[in-house]
């Protein structure tokens, strides 16, 4: 390895809300020990609800600096309003130096390092879902040789079997206490991690290294931490070195310590089974799927009053216990046939349900966007961050104004040069689904606007051209209600982002794998969907003949539709975040990968200081010349 290559990490537990004075010792160690290049927190960061709310108000407000790049996962207790708040508004940022990382999934950091995480415990109000445990172990398909370090609250069941070390720190009375977690313990025999780090049950052991037995070369490290400030003084930090397993030499990665022990979930489950640990904890972690699925069958509850089913636009029944689902032709996106006394009552025409009518799409979008219209204009347009009227714009970023739209640089952007831009009309409109359903003078000033951003596309077009690299551009809306997207203030804005000729035959394959990965399905012909608040992703990927351009729009898929369905009862009925149907980092995380930069795909991991965005803007002023 040449030298510098390694990332020097310091690990915490929980902080229980007691922040501003962790921070302080965390600063001391970085000054003593340092520098580190990031800090993990497992565990509880924040305290139970309403403790130290002050110092929670302050934090998010930027008056609490925090002294390292710091990433955290919640334990037992969800996040503080304020803190979640941060965290939808900014993507996970809660604020300057802290992410929350979410619920679960594996982050490569951007010198490679694969941190995976699971955020909630089995018992408690902020308890993780079977669905999150089965995906993020299922994620390990995708990892077959490991990860760098796995987060969790909770310690895996088994942990301590095996090791001469936790015997002689815990002792018989403390090891019944570390007995942890099957889901966890199914976790990390998945993902096959480096490196463990795990709080509850808050002891400070340092396990022998394992051998993994799901085809990982390398040694597993468990280390359980203690809380910060915590009776029994148990230590609460762990400082390391370590290099990311894609950055090390195949030998050293594999290289056996002399205390190695077996692996304790292989050897908990029998040395004779034939399935991975793994595979059998996730038969039994939470309860069997097939006993599960037997039970829904025999007396699934009723939805609850706000869920409709997408198959007939009737609340009352799921999806797959539809009455009409049986009466199509069988073929995917074939209209549903009604009995025969059926007739439709909007046109007054037998043969269709209301909600395969023709004349029902543009009525109801067109009136859906006249309300979002009206939503918004009761809003304040200062607190959107995509006005020109916003006191708070990054006017570092901008590029050029013309008439309807304007260019700004994207923060984060996906290329060095600068050439990853934002085309945003001036006027605030929610999506370009709506721009287009807007009626009267507000018709024709939102057809000026798309007319002035097809314009600049152009132009962008012949200047990456001149670079010998093509242009592909997505809109990400989210969707939601009309009431939540006035509250929202999404304002409609195209990425611009140019790739290598090389890779124009593979941009589509991209689109289109990572859309399945994630349970999305195209619209036929490039259409957008007919409801004004249907979330969507519209990609526009260069056909390699002028500026012609094939459009792609993704929507949730109806199995996607359902699952998501079933997560948010989930989630609702134990206190968690309800999740997202849709990442709305999907087209950035596919052209991120595409470029070979995959930890580019969240974007406040490539940001540039205010100094160098302006060096860049000022660039790319020169470089692109619009004339609009």
């Amino acid at each position: 390895m040449a030298e510098g290559t390694d990332i020097k990490a310091l690990v915490v537990g929980p902080l229980n809300g007691n922040f501003k004075q962790a921070f302080a010792k965390i600063a001391a160690i970085n000054s003593k020990h340092g520098p580190f290049d990031l800090l993990l927190c497992v565990g509880d960061f924040f305290g139970p609800p309403g403790y130290n709310e002050d110092d929670i108000d302050l934090l998010v407000a930027g008056q609490i600096k925090v002294p390292l790049p710091a990433y955290i996962i919640s334990a037992s207790n969800p996040l503080p309003t304020s803190a979640q708040m941060a965290v939808e508004r900014s993507h996970g940022e809660i604020c300057e130096q802290l992410m929350f990382l979410g619920e679960s999934g594996i982050m490569t950091t951007v010198e490679g390092l694969k941190i995976a995480y699971l955020s909630g415990t089995q018992a408690g109000p902020s308890k993780f879902l079977e669905a999150t445990v089965q995906s993020l172990c299922e994620s390990a398909t995708s990892n077959p040789l490991g990860v760098d370090i796995l987060m969790t609250a909770d310690w895996p069941a088994h942990i301590v079997e095996g090791s001469t070390a936790a015997a002689a720190k815990l002792g018989e009375q403390r090891l019944l206490l570390a007995r942890g977690v099957d889901a966890v313990a199914a976790v990390a025999s998945a993902l096959q991690p480096r490196y463990h780090f795990a709080a509850s049950p808050a002891l400070f052991v340092e396990r022998e290294p394992y051998r993994n037995s799901a085809g990982a070369k390398h040694v597993t490290r468990f280390i359980g931490l203690g809380e910060f400030q915590s009776k029994t003084k148990e230590r609460w930090f762990y400082a390391m070195k370590i290099v990311p397993m894609t950055k090390i030499d195949a030998a050293a990665l594999g290289a056996a310590p002399a205390n190695m022990t077996s692996d304790p979930f292989f050897a908990a489950h029998g040395q004779g089974s034939r399935k991975r640990p793994a595979e059998q904890m996730s038969d039994s972690f939470f309860f069997n799927s097939k006993d599960t699925e037997n039970k829904r069958a025999k007396g699934r509850r009723p939805p609850p009053a706000h869920y409709v089913c997408r198959k007939c636009s009737v609340p009352g029944h799921w999806m797959e216990e539809c009455p009409t689902a049986q009466q199509s032709n069988g073929e995917p996106g074939a209209p549903r046939v009604p009995p025969t006394h059926y007739i439709c009552r909007l046109c007054n025409v037998p043969g269709h349900y209301i909600s395969d009518c023709p004349q029902a799409g543009d009525n109801k979008g067109r009136q859906q966007a006249t309300s979002a219209k009206s939503a918004l204009q009761q809003k304040d347009a200062n607190q959107c961050w995509f006005c020109l009227s916003n006191p708070q714009l990054e006017k570092q970023l901008i590029v050029s104004v013309g008439s309807e739209a304007y260019v700004t640089l994207a923060k984060g952007g996906l290329v060095a040069w600068g050439g990853h831009l934002l085309v945003i009309p001036v006027a605030h409109y929610p999506s370009l689904r709506q721009m287009q359903l807007l009626e009267g003078e507000e018709a024709q000033t939102a057809q000026e606007a798309i007319k002035e951003m097809d314009k600049i596309k152009a132009h962008l077009c012949d200047v990456y051209r001149t670079r010998e690299e093509v242009m592909v551009c997505f809109e990400m809306f989210g969707g939601g209600t009309v009431e939540s997207l006035a509250q929202a203030l999404h304002h409609m804005h195209l990425q611009v982002v140019p790739l290598p000729e090389a890779l124009l035959p593979d941009i589509e394959p991209a689109f289109m794998e990572e859309a399945k990965l994630e349970g999305l399905e195209l619209i036929p012909d490039g259409q957008l969907p007919q409801a004004v608040t249907d979330m969507y992703c519209r990609v526009e990927i260069p056909t390699g003949e002028g500026r012609e351009s094939k459009v792609l729009v993704f929507i949730p898929s109806a199995s996607r539709v359902e699952e998501h369905q079933r997560l948010v009862e989930e989630a609702e009925s134990t206190g968690r975040r309800v999740p997202r149907i849709m990442n709305l980092q999907f087209g950035r995380k596919v052209l991120a990968c595409l470029l070979g930069t995959p930890a580019a795909a969240d974007w406040k991991r490539v940001m540039l200081p205010p100094q160098e965005e302006e060096k860049l803007t000022g660039q790319m002023r020169e470089l692109v010349k619009l004339d609009i």
